[in-house]
């Protein structure tokens, strides 16, 4: 499939073959570990099946989002933030499109940087947020002609200018105004002669915008309808992913672990259950718990 250059993240892809597996033959269980927003797309028997099932696709929800990260030349406090004096690294608000902001740094031993002055980070930073929904609504998929028609990620890329031109001084005031940014802040090794917002080229700027990319959201009353990880309503089928009741019911790496964890638990007994960080039985709203 790689090699027939098919994304194996998107929702489109080659006419291939198909199959048909039998249970018992050519497998016995089953984990759906896809997203939340993919699950229409390859469970729709499941969920024409299961009431349960429409009921958390229809109102659990999710939404697109954009994230851009930034390689800075200098360190997080010769940009103005002090980490010591300001508080922590990770910052929720409500400014621009991107309203929530992750200082990084610890990252930069993690990625293969040269040790050559002006080619090494002195730090990094993470933005994200909801990117708006555009047509088609949400529920159908945007073929490849329309994305690339829709342009989403030039779009981020310009929101990401904005940001920084407009919102990163309240961050970085040594390294921005209101109204202005120093785009040389901005490291670029691969390109340095570049001046201005062109050096956001070097720069990792993404929108989410397939069916399997869409973050999953905790709406309000909506915790009842998630399916937890071993009552899928299906013999051999089991759930993992942070869209499934977990006890975090939220967007998170968390949730998601947690999740899988339950899943583990359900299959085979293990993780046991009181080993599952955060699990609290007899909480109210909890669809499921094995030992009643």
């Amino acid at each position: 499939m790689r090699d027939a250059g098919a994304d194996l993240e998107a929702w489109y892809g080659p006419e291939v073959e198909e199959y048909r597996l039998a249970a018992g033959e050519d497998f016995d269980q089953v984990v759906v570990g896809i997203s939340l927003g993919g699950l229409p797309y390859v469970c729709g028997e499941l969920i024409d099946a299961s009431p349960a099932w429409r009921n958390m696709v229809r109102h659990v929800g999710t939404v697109r989002t954009l994230g851009a990260q930034f390689w800075f030349s200098e360190e997080t406090r010769a940009l103005g933030w002090s980490i010591r004096e300001r508080g922590g690294a990770v910052s929720t608000y409500d400014a621009s499109q991107f309203d929530s902001w992750a200082e990084m740094s610890h990252l930069i031993p993690r990625e293969a940087w040269p040790e050559s002055p002006g080619e090494r980070p002195g730090s990094i930073a993470y933005i994200c947020g909801p990117l708006p929904e555009e047509d088609p609504p949400l529920g159908r998929c945007q073929t490849p002609e329309e994305l690339d028609q829709a342009g989403p990620e030039r779009q981020v890329e310009e929101m990401t200018r904005s940001y920084l031109e407009g919102q990163a001084f309240r961050l970085y005031p040594h390294a921005a105004g209101p109204g202005s940014f120093r785009w040389e802040a901005l490291l670029d090794p691969r390109s340095p002669g570049l001046r201005g917002p062109r050096r956001l080229v070097s720069q990792y700027i993404r929108a989410n915008v397939q069916p399997t990319e869409r973050y999953v959201l905790s709406l309000p009353g909506t915790t009842r309808h998630r399916l937890h990880p071993g009552a899928s309503g299906f013999a051999n089928v089991f759930l993992a992913g942070d869209w499934t009741w977990n006890s975090f019911n939220a967007g998170c790496v968390e949730a998601a672990t947690i999740s899988g964890m339950l899943a583990a638990n359900a299959m085979c007994g293990s993780p046991p259950l009181e080993s599952i960080v955060g699990l609290t039985f007899g909480h109210v709203g909890t669809p499921y718990d094995p030992r009643r």
